[in-house]
């Protein structure tokens, strides 16, 4: 059984993400999965991190229909990329 580190979701009402470092993901959590690889500074590793994030972030806000007057704002948005990609880098860290 891999071992996943569940993040909690603090800032937005949404689904659990988690960080799995070694396996496979599935499709009933947003479940980052990305291999250690040591060719990469920590700068690039973050910067996937972020991106993935961002991926997170969009599924969410489609799924619970963010369009027109129930659409997030900018601000709303970057707070909780940030949430999103900081709680990833804790998991990817160990913390």
């Amino acid at each position: 059984m891999p071992k996943v580190r569940y993040i909690s979701r603090s800032l937005i009402d949404g689904p659990y993400v988690g960080l799995c470092l070694d396996e496979e993901g599935d499709n009933t959590v947003f479940l980052i999965c990305v291999k250690r690889n040591p060719k990469l500074s920590r700068i690039e590793s973050y910067g996937i991190l972020v991106h993935e994030a961002i991926h997170v972030w969009q599924k969410w806000s489609r799924s619970i229909g963010a369009k027109g007057d129930y659409e997030p704002g900018d601000e709303f948005e970057a707070y909780a990329i940030q949430s999103i990609s900081q709680r990833l880098m804790e998991a990817f860290e160990g913390k």
